[in-house]
Formats: C-alpha cells, structure tokens, sequence
C-alpha cells in the first residue's frame, strides 16, 4: 500500500474488509432499497422544482441558491428509468402503475423528456437567462405531470 497516514490507512483497510465479508442483499431486500430510493429521489426532484419556482418567482429573495436547485435537478432526472428495474413493481405502496414495466420505451422516452428540460433549465440558470430559465421550469412541471398521468396512480 502507498505511503499513506496510518489513519487513512486503517479506514481503507476496514472498507475493504467490510466490503468484502457483506453479504449481498436477498432480491426482497434489494426491491425494497429500490423502492425507497426512488420515492425519496422523486420526493427530492418535487422539493427542488418547488424551490427553484420560488425563487424565479421572486417569493423568495435568494437568487444565489438557484442553480444549486437547477443543479440538483439535472443530476436527479439523469437515468430515472433505472430506479424502476424489472420486478420492482411487487411493493404494495408503490404509486407507479405497471404501464411503466409494461410500456419501457415510452416510460424511459417520458423520463428522457424530464431529463433534457432539467439540463436546459440548469444551462439557462447558468447562463443568467431567467427569462429561458422560467420556460424551462414551467416546461418541467409539465412533462412532470405528463409522466405521473400517464405512468403514476394516486394514492
């Protein structure tokens, strides 16, 4: 091992034991982690979008915390088909409808959507147009409510 502070050294040590004696999660238990991930994912892109409406408002007056929220946005629209992999739809409290294991393409092109509108939203904040950031935000929450109608039931 490298030349490295004996502290270091033990953490990395102890990772690497650890990682190596777990066992790995029983298909139930992984679903449930995937359920649980997911919802708290969708939670955390609805608190953002709210955050970043409030603040392209003007209701709130913290304009320097905008492109966290926009940041934050486009990192957790990245990849959303993947938080719902095949056989994850057994949990009872799940909102997803099964269109979204039975229709895959059109979930993942409704999830590619969101994607790309949150990436434009975080490039306009970034370039300070607030006019185009705006569009992009009002543009999120629809295609948002787009996939939850189609591919979201109420609880």
């Amino acid at each position: 091992m490298p030349d490295l502070h004996p502290t270091l050294r033990l953490a990395l040590l102890s990772l690497g034991a650890t990682l190596t004696l777990s066992t790995p999660l029983h298909a139930e238990e992984e679903g449930d982690a995937i359920f649980e991930y997911r919802e708290q994912v969708m939670e955390a892109s609805a608190a953002h979008l709210k955050a970043t409406s409030a603040l392209l408002q003007g209701k709130v007056q913290q304009p320097e915390r905008l492109a966290t929220h926009t940041a934050a946005l486009a990192g957790l629209m990245q990849g959303l088909p993947a938080l719902f992999p095949p056989g994850s739809d057994f949990a009872a409290d799940t909102a997803a409808k099964p269109e979204v294991w039975e229709n895959p393409v059109e979930f993942a092109a409704a999830a590619d959507k969101a994607e790309q509108i949150a990436k434009a939203l975080h490039a306009a904040v970034e370039a300070g147009d607030m006019a185009a950031a705006g569009e992009q935000a009002g543009a999120l929450g629809k295609a948002c409510k787009a996939c939850h109608t189609d591919f979201r039931q109420r609880k």
